[in-house]
């Protein structure tokens, strides 16, 4: 496979605006088709996507789909690692500021496919209130 987007590899959502990356089968896991196991790269590292971009952190509902929230995946090694340490809650606290911003919520909003469903791997950090409400303004 080459680094073009190869249209088969994403799942496009309901509204047709935005699409996901289907995930692949590879051992007992599902990888991204972008990575390449053996050299432990992607294939389109300049042009990922926001999910890969804030890897370990995601941005999703919560569980019962009423907030939108700031999580951090916990079976990456490394957020497993850091996580307690605080040089990384400087960190969440920073991408959560960044996010929060009036330029980034406009954006997330009018691209709302963005923001994923719960994830039960994913621990909560902060939630997102500016971005909840941007998105349900664009909603009415």
């Amino acid at each position: 496979m080459d680094n073009q987007a190869d249209g088969s590899l994403f799942q496009t959502t309901a509204d047709g605006r935005s699409a996901r990356a289907i995930l692949q089968p590879y051992e007992d896991i599902y990888i991204c088709p972008f990575f390449e196991p053996k050299s432990s790269e992607c294939r389109i590292y300049m042009k990922r996507p926001l999910d890969c971009r804030i890897y370990p952190f995601a941005l999703m509902y919560n569980e019962d789909g009423t907030e939108i929230v700031l999580g951090v995946d916990t079976i990456c090694p490394f957020a497993e690692a850091e996580f307690e340490t605080q040089s990384f809650q400087q960190y969440v606290d920073y991408l959560r500021a960044y996010i929060e911003t009036e330029l980034t919520t406009n954006i997330l909003a009018d691209n709302w496919a963005l923001v994923g469903p719960f994830q039960e791997t994913v621990t909560i950090v902060a939630v997102l209130r500016k971005l909840g409400r941007a998105l349900e303004q664009r909603r009415q």
